[in-house]
């Protein structure tokens, strides 16, 4: 799973999510937001905030993830939301500045840095990534494929790829009675 997390341009005067919320709700449709993607994953963790928090959020699509970070670091849009491996050559560049990630627990790379649901905004999302077949896939294909996924997640060269992509591993293979309702692996 790849968590996602708010952020904004370094000379911003937000630290926290928390913070962003409170400006929103005293001042409607004033918070932008950049969406590099309409209907992906920024798009979900910034509608999730926004309901969460009954807060106004303007949700501005720029058609690539390329022209939204332009945005957010020429100050044009106050946030963003992102993926924590994609944001993270910014961060440390010191560049932009995490404002709080959409993950149950804090993300280890970046211990300092809040949830939402410790900000007091009940909204949580991680990015499913993944290998998926189709519901009819024949039995003996799927157990080749749990097998040698399983064995290639105990490889160090797997967990190195983990951490340093800032993604978690939740493994969902063996779950061959949820095959029949169509989600696998």
């Amino acid at each position: 799973m790849g968590p996602n997390l708010a952020f904004t341009r370094a000379d911003s005067p937000y630290n926290d999510m928390k913070s962003v919320i409170e400006y929103a709700k005293k001042n409607p449709d004033k918070i932008s937001v950049a969406i590099g993607t309409v209907g992906g994953s920024e798009h979900i963790s910034a509608h999730r905030v926004g309901k969460a928090s009954g807060a106004q959020l303007n949700l501005v699509g720029f058609g690539g993830g390329g022209p939204a970070a332009v945005a957010i670091l020429g100050g044009h849009v106050d946030l963003g939301f992102g993926n924590v491996n994609e944001q993270m050559g910014q961060i440390e560049a010191k560049k932009i500045k995490p404002l709080g990630v959409m993950s149950p627990q804090r993300i280890p790379a970046m211990p300092n840095v809040l949830t939402m649901k410790e900000q007091g905004i009940n909204a949580v999302y991680v990015q499913p990534r993944g290998f998926w077949a189709p519901k009819n896939f024949p039995d003996y294909a799927l157990k080749f494929w749990e097998d040698a996924l399983f064995k290639l997640s105990k490889t160090k060269a797997f967990q190195d790829v983990l951490e340093t992509s800032y993604l978690q591993w939740i493994p969902l293979c063996g779950m061959r009675k949820s095959r029949r309702s169509s989600t696998i692996i």
